[in-house]
C-alpha cells in the first residue's frame, strides 16, 4: 500500500473535505481512544467506492476490501458508517461501489491496514489528493507541578508536567454543525533552552505521520482538559510534552521551552515560554517559573 490512491467519494481525483484525523481523541462508551482514520463529511445515502481491488469483509457498521485478509495481518482498507452493496467475501475493483454512507452518520470513516497496523490516510505518498495550507495553533505551553509541594513563592519543585494546548484546521471548512471542528497537529516537538547554550534536539512528544500508539497509552499522550470535537463545538487538544519530569537537576537560570507543531502535510508552527529556574538550596529542589506567562510564536 505504499503507491498512492484516490478518495473514496466522487469525484475521487478531487480532494473533500474533512472533520477528523488520525490521532484525534475519541470517547468511547468504555475507554478513550486514539482515532484509526479520517472523518469525511458525506451525507446519508452518498455512494462509497473502493479505492483499491480486494476481498469484501462485513462487519457491522462497515466494509472493508483487503488485499490480505489473514488474521492480524490484514491490508487494505475499512469504510465505516455505510450500508453495504456488495456481498461477503465477493471481489471488488478498484472504484467498485461498496455502498452508501448511513443517514444516521452523515460521515464516513475511512481507515486504512497494513500487516494489521491503522496507518495514516495522509500521511506523504497516500491518499491524493490532499494539500493543506493551515498553520497549527498553539494556544498555550504550561509547567503543572505536582501536588508534592512547591517552592519560593509558590513556584512549582520537583517533579512537573509540561503541556502544550494545540491544534490544527482542516484544509477546508467541514460543512453544517462541524464547521468548527479541529484537527490534531501530526507531529509535537520540543525542546529546553538555557540562555548562551547550544540548542539541544528536539525532543518528540507526538508523532501521527504514520502509526497511533495504543489505546493503553492515551494518557501519556492526552492531559487532562483534552475533549473531541462536537457538533457547533470545536475539540481541545492538551498534550503531555513531558509528565513526571524531575526539575530538581536544573541548575538555576533562565531557559526557555520551545515547541514546534506540524499539521498534516502542512506547515509548521512555533512558540515558546520564558521560564526562570531558582535554586533553592543544596539537596532541595529547583523552583520553576513561567516568566512572562504569555507566548512568543512564529510561522
Amino acid at each position: 500500500m505504499s503507491r498512492g490512491y484516490g478518495w473514496p467519494l466522487r469525484p475521487f481525483n478531487q480532494q473533500h473535505a474533512i472533520r477528523g484525523a488520525f490521532g484525534d481523541p475519541r470517547f468511547g462508551a468504555r475507554q478513550r481512544n486514539f482515532h484509526f482514520g479520517i472523518d469525511i463529511p458525506a451525507r446519508g445515502g452518498t455512494p462509497v467506492y473502493a479505492v483499491s481491488s480486494g476481498t469484501v469483509f462485513l462487519a457491522p457498521d462497515r466494509v472493508s476490501v483487503l488485499a490480505d485478509g489473514r488474521a492480524g495481518h490484514a491490508t487494505g482498507f475499512s469504510y465505516w458508517h455505510i450500508l453495504p452493496a456488495v456481498a461477503q467475501y465477493r471481489f471488488v475493483a478498484k472504484h467498485s461501489l461498496i455502498g452508501w454512507v448511513n443517514r444516521a452518520w452523515g460521515h464516513l470513516h475511512f481507515a486504512e491496514l497494513q500487516g494489521g497496523a491503522w496507518v495514516n490516510p495522509l500521511r506523504v505518498g497516500a491518499l491524493t489528493p490532499f494539500r493543506n495550507r493551515q498553520r497549527p495553533h498553539i494556544n498555550s505551553i504550561k509547567v503543572v507541578a505536582h501536588s508534592a509541594g512547591s517552592g519560593p513563592a509558590g513556584l512549582p519543585q520537583g517533579r512537573i508536567d509540561v503541556t502544550v494546548d494545540a491544534f490544527a484546521d482542516p484544509p477546508s471548512p467541514p460543512p453544517g454543525q462541524w464547521q468548527s471542528a479541529r484537527i490534531v497537529p501530526t507531529v509535537l516537538r520540543w525542546r529546553l533552552v538555557a540562555q548562551a547554550s547550544p540548542r539541544p534536539r528536539w525532543t518528540t512528544a507526538v508523532d501521527f505521520r504514520l502509526h497511533i500508539p495504543p489505546n493503553r497509552m492515551y494518557s501519556d499522550i492526552y492531559a487532562p482538559g483534552t475533549f473531541p470535537n462536537r457538533p457547533d463545538h470545536p475539540g481541545r487538544y492538551v498534550f503531555y510534552l513531558a509528565r513526571d519530569w524531575n526539575a530538581r537537576g536544573l541548575p538555576a537560570g533562565r531557559y526557555q521551552i520551545q515547541v514546534e507543531a506540524s499539521a498534516p502535510r502542512g506547515p509548521t508552527t512555533f512558540a515558546s515560554i520564558k521560564l526562570n529556574v531558582v535554586g533553592v538550596g543544596e539537596g532541595t529542589p529547583s523552583a520553576v517559573d513561567e516568566i512572562p506567562h504569555s507566548l512568543r510564536r512564529r510561522g
